[in-house]
């Protein structure tokens, strides 16, 4: 159980990351 919520927990932090590092990006391209 605990396995699988650190596995979530890793995969939306990485999303948000990667959403985050890619609004930066076009606000700085545009």
């Amino acid at each position: 159980m605990g396995e699988i919520i650190t596995g979530l927990d890793f995969m939306v932090t990485e999303l948000i990351t990667f959403l985050y590092l890619f609004s930066e990006f076009n606000l700085c391209g545009s």
